[in-house]
């Protein structure tokens, strides 16, 4: 299990690079280890659209493809699987010469299909098309998995249309959410038990500015902040994908994080989270640091709807892409840790940090060689509720 979570991109001019960065600043507080998706993959789904609109198959109009009438949708080559093995090829080497912990997990993130026609395809013809590029990329993953070992794997499918479409920023071209659900559940089942499976919800914005897959500005507020997309409501749609994910996916998952908003600084925006049904081996991880101000405020809310959230560890905007901070963090000793730690806060301000927790939480907490440990007051009930980004051990006080 990891202490905090990263989505994909990172903002660096390389592999090496992502992977040093981990290496050096974030270890062994993350084991999913992305290769920080450089170069034009950072235009995240927009890769794909030539397999759309230059498709034989396909009608084009404007920048949309539609089903052409009397001709099956069939779709070249999907290829996520090349850049990943080359990927993975360097980190396995930097993993050897001990830039990277050995227990590291190489992680390789895909948007679902769902995105891609939402991004290319009118709605009419979204759900035929998007079964007939399903097909297609199966053949990616399954040669993915021929090229990477399982067991060395984290696949992390990517949600943002599925969350926008709850949240009904979007028309559902499914007769349903739950057919969303089994849609993206069918995209699960490629996944080997050895390899981790995980799904990010987000809501769509890029490093590069408003994202185009989200279309126009809904609205002047929209537009004059420059993005394409209505801020949630509160945290209902992440749960409701999170728990229609559980329902459906027949395998075990991993992790799920979720994009939070800034303006979620009242108990009303978080208190769905308390309906939260995942299973509870299933992380959670909320995304909770933006570049305003009161990401302390927000985890505590947070943490009253979900107890086992003690603190911040994902820096994380509201975007399908990480602005991972450049400030150097005291790494950990590379010793084996007390099963019961899952923290993993050093540095200078740790003592701090520690009795400002004692006094917010009520909890006696202490420094151990390798993380922090937490011991529960006995007065405290213990409840059953799923592992979030920061972990406390329950030892009996």
């Amino acid at each position: 299990m990891t202490n905090f979570y990263l989505t994909g991109s990172i903002n660096v001019p390389d592999v090496d690079a992502a992977f040093a960065l981990v290496g050096e600043n974030l270890q062994p507080n993350v084991l999913r280890v992305p290769d920080g998706e450089p170069g034009d993959r950072a235009n995240w789904v927009l890769t794909q659209r030539d397999l759309f609109l230059d498709n034989p198959t396909l009608d084009v109009v404007g920048d949309r493809a539609r089903v052409r009438p009397g001709v099956a949708v069939e779709f070249g080559d999907v290829d996520y699987h090349s850049v990943a093995a080359a990927s993975y090829q360097r980190f396995v080497e930097v993993r050897r010469t001990g830039v990277l912990l050995p227990e590291s997990r190489f992680l390789v993130s895909i948007p679902t299909p769902f995105n891609a026609v939402n991004s290319f395809v009118e709605f009419d013809s979204q759900v035929e098309v998007a079964l007939a590029y399903e097909q297609a990329l199966r053949r990616s993953v399954e040669e993915l998995f021929s090229l990477v070992p399982a067991s060395d794997l984290a696949v992390q499918w990517e949600l943002p249309t599925e969350l926008a479409t709850v949240e009904g920023w979007f028309p559902n071209p499914y007769p349903g959410n739950e057919a969303i659900f089994a849609a993206t559940a069918r995209l699960a089942s490629w996944i080997p038990d050895e390899a981790e499976l995980t799904f990010h919800l987000c809501y769509g914005d890029s490093k590069f500015g408003a994202s185009p897959f989200m279309g126009d500005p809904p609205d002047a507020e929209a537009a004059a902040r420059g993005g394409r997309h209505i801020l949630p409501r509160d945290a209902s749609a992440i749960v409701t994908v999170a728990n229609g994910l559980s329902r459906h996916v027949g395998r075990r998952i991993d992790a799920i994080h979720a994009a939070t908003v800034a303006t979620w600084n009242r108990r009303a925006h978080w208190q769905p989270l308390q309906n939260l049904a995942v299973e509870p081996s299933t992380e959670i991880f909320l995304g909770l640091l933006h570049a305003e101000e009161g990401a302390r405020d927000r985890a505590a809310i947070a943490s009253e709807f979900l107890p086992r959230v003690r603190h911040l560890h994902r820096v994380r905007p509201r975007t399908a892409l990480a602005r991972p901070t450049r400030r150097r963090r005291r790494r950990l000793p590379r010793t084996r840790r007390d099963p019961r730690t899952r923290v993993g806060l050093t540095g200078p301000r740790t003592p701090t940090l520690l009795r400002h927790l004692d006094r917010r939480f009520g909890r006696r907490f202490h420094r151990r060689r390798v993380g922090l440990v937490c011991q529960r007051n006995a007065s405290w009930p213990v409840r059953a509720r799923p592992m979030v980004s920061w972990w406390t051990s329950d030892v009996p006080s």
